[in-house]
């Protein structure tokens, strides 16, 4: 499922506005919608239905589950559901807040500024979760020259938890051990 950049400006608008928030942080696969025209992102970049959206209170977590979660009236109609994530459940490496793009959506009488990951601390995210999903995604950005390998393994060193340096250096070698074509 690929999510449009007006979907996602759409999502955002409604997170924004459910969490009376102006601004917003995507992390997950689907950020990369906010940084990159639709024809530049690899088709394995696009295949999850859910835009992960951190939440900042349990508050927030509950209304944007309940309003545009899995299985919402809002996935029903639109075909992809917002997921609330919690902030301490993503890995994060030193400098990322410096490298986040911002991106501003228009909602009614108000801005709301879209935070996204560097396609490179998105990659390494990914790679600490050691999902299969995740190691598709990344090989993708890779393969298509969207992230950066020599800049993934050197930040890699700076993850803030020591336990996803592993993590992240395990799972580059289950990249290297995929067919070289995709």
């Amino acid at each position: 499922m690929t999510i449009s950049p007006e979907e996602l400006a759409m999502a955002a608008r409604r997170a924004a506005e459910l969490t009376d928030s102006s601004e917003l942080l995507l992390v997950g696969s689907q950020a990369i919608v906010a940084m990159y025209k639709p024809a530049q992102i690899p088709g394995e970049a696009t295949m999850s239905a859910e835009l992960d959206v951190v939440a900042r209170s349990r508050e927030d977590h509950f209304r944007i589950t309940e309003e545009l979660g899995e299985m919402s009236e809002f996935h029903q109609e639109h075909g992809f559901y917002v997921q609330a994530v919690r902030n301490d459940l993503i890995s994060r490496v030193q400098g990322w807040e410096e490298r986040a793009a911002r991106i501003e959506v228009a909602s009614g009488d108000r801005d709301v500024a879209v935070w996204c990951m560097d396609v490179n601390d998105l990659c390494l995210s990914m790679l600490a979760a050691e999902r299969t999903k995740d190691v598709l995604y990344v090989n993708a950005m890779l393969q298509d020259g969207l992230a950066d390998r020599a800049v993934i393994e050197e930040r890699a060193e700076l993850m803030l938890s020591p336990d996803d340096i592993p993590a992240v250096k395990r799972t580059l070698q289950r990249i290297d051990e995929l067919p070289a074509d995709r």
